[in-house]
């Protein structure tokens, strides 16, 4: 058995399990209810503050065949894909990490190549950057 980090482990996997962010929870469930989708997000906020598993969940809610309430349903092909980290669809990029430039450079290429797909990319610490990308 491989090793999981408890955020990932204990990550929510509906909105009705985010506790303290009632009115983002709010705000992205109407979106996926009426189907108001914007082009980006930024999600902000101290360290342990659930942006990952928000950003993470509104994909997973995204990219769900059935939504329900603006929840995932956590049983389509999709979301089990999203929730064993293995969709191509959802791709989580840790961008605290040195080598995300030379990431982003291969999923550009990776796109170029397999053509024009609707993807979603969570580039998570992206503001611990202090300098931008050359």
């Amino acid at each position: 058995m491989s090793y999981m980090a408890l955020y990932r482990k204990w990550r929510p996997r509906d909105f009705d399990e985010v506790r303290g962010q009632d009115a983002i929870v709010r705000t992205l469930r109407n979106q996926i209810i009426y189907q108001r989708i914007g082009h980006a997000y930024l999600f902000c906020g101290t360290r342990g503050t659930g942006k990952t598993s928000l950003a993470k969940l509104f994909a997973k809610a995204v990219n769900c065949e059935n939504p329900e309430n603006g929840n995932p349903c956590n049983k389509c092909p999709a979301c089990q894909a999203i929730n064993e980290s293995a969709s191509m669809d959802v791709i989580e990029i840790d961008a605290d990490e040195r080598v995300v430039a030379r990431v982003v450079f291969d999923l550009d290429d990776f796109d170029s190549a397999i053509g024009e797909l609707d993807r979603r990319y969570l580039a998570g610490e992206a503001a611990a950057h202090s300098q931008p990308w050359s």
